[in-house]
């Protein structure tokens, strides 16, 4: 900011003494009015606040690298909605909320891809901004997860915290399919403050979620670095395929920002998931509940790389399947070009039920049975093929690539 602007905050003007007290009254008319307005579209914000949900979290290991997750269940208070509401109610709505956003800026971070920006004090009105969410703690370092598209033509990035501090990350690890990366930020270049004051974010449950539950949006969920948004759940753990694998996806009444990404959390600052950006078709915003999110997380902060066929697919109801001759498998929906299962000759409408001597019962198995191999292994695919015209047992042979992590 340059010191030698000029700024002007008031201007006086001599005015009519009676002039000046219609001025006054006009002020006032207009401030009485917004209140009311206020008022009246906030109104049902308190009792939604309440009934969000609240897991508790406590600690967990951190070698390998483990996420630190909330696993006792608390029940949902059971607070009868009130007709009325009053000022105290809402002024008290806006004070957690506050807190909550406090609370959680411990976890986050701004990301500045762009090397030559470095020292430009407004980074983060540069289009090469994003949002990252502390996820892991080592005695050395601590790592952050953010948008894969966000760093993927970086080795390295500048990244800056809460207290106006800012330190250089290594791109550590990253998951083109599913648009993640993890950034890896040694403590030997943070100052001993900056150290006491982030934390990585603990882990919610997504499965205590209900249709109506209140959940807040902290990073850039609106495009703008830092910003924050609440809203309701409209959806939930809807199946969502992703190369070789399954999310579940919620979606929720904000809206959708091409250019937002970051954390969904609860009352208690407790992550739910992270914001889907990539193969967003709706108009409202959506994320990635922590359920089958987290064993990727944690994959990736290990490097262990993983498995890769190249399938999109899910799972197969068992209505449709007890009118095959198998009782378990998962629906191919789509193949990607050059990949080991289009190289040995899957298609889409095949139903995976074994690999190897492997039962497939769900999308989730399928991938864990992949983990089990090493890069350029060949394994044998049993698929049924028109299953529900003339149904065709066949087995095909695939070499399994590997994906490294790094």
């Amino acid at each position: 900011m340059s010191d030698d602007k000029n700024f002007t905050f008031l201007e006086e003007e001599v005015v009519d003494c009676h002039l000046r007290k219609h001025r006054i009254l006009r002020i006032a008319k207009k401030a009485l009015f917004s209140g009311i307005i206020f008022g009246v579209t906030t109104t049902g914000i308190w009792y939604s606040f309440y009934m969000a949900v609240r897991p508790s979290a406590p600690k967990a290991s951190s070698t390998p690298i483990r996420l630190e997750n909330a696993t006792e269940e608390k029940e949902q208070a059971s607070v009868k909605p009130e007709r009325k509401l009053k000022g105290e109610n809402l002024q008290s709505f806006h004070n957690k909320f506050g807190k909550l956003a406090q609370k959680c800026q411990k976890y986050l971070v701004g990301i500045e891809s762009n090397s030559n920006n470095q020292e430009n004090i407004f980074f983060f009105e540069q289009e090469s901004c994003t949002a990252g969410v502390l996820v892991a703690e080592t005695d050395s370092a601590f790592f952050v997860l953010t948008a894969y598209n966000s760093v993927k033509n970086n080795k390295q990035v500048q990244v800056y915290f809460c207290n106006e501090q800012n330190a250089m990350a290594t791109v550590y690890s990253k998951d083109s399919h599913k648009n993640l990366a993890i950034l890896k930020i040694q403590k030997k270049n943070l100052d001993v403050i900056t150290q006491k004051i982030i934390q990585p974010v603990k882990m919610g449950q997504t499965d205590l979620l209900n249709i109506g539950d209140l959940v807040f949006s902290f990073g850039s969920p609106n495009g703008s670095l830092f910003s924050a948004e609440y809203g309701y759940v409209t959806s939930v753990n809807t199946e969502h395929a992703v190369t070789d694998y399954q999310m579940d996806l919620y979606t929720t009444n904000m809206l959708y920002h091409a250019e937002g990404n970051g954390m969904i959390c609860n009352a208690d600052g407790e992550m739910l998931g992270w914001i889907v950006t990539e193969g967003n078709n709706l108009e409202n915003c959506t994320f990635y509940g922590m359920r089958k999110l987290k064993p990727i997380i944690e994959n990736m902060l290990n490097c262990s790389g993983y498995a890769y066929t190249g399938i999109l697919a899910k799972d197969v109801p068992e209505s449709l399947l007890q009118q095959t001759r198998i009782r378990s498998g998962i629906y191919v929906e789509a193949v990607a070009e050059n990949s080991p299962a289009y190289n040995a000759g899957i298609l889409v409408g095949d139903i995976i039920y074994r690999v190897d001597g492997e039962k497939i019962t769900s999308i989730v198995s399928y991938y864990n049975q992949l983990q089990t191999y090493e890069e350029d292994t060949k394994v044998t695919v049993y698929l049924l093929r028109n299953a529900f015209s003339k149904p065709q047992m066949k087995k095909v042979k695939l070499k399994v690539k590997a994906v490294q992590g790094k």
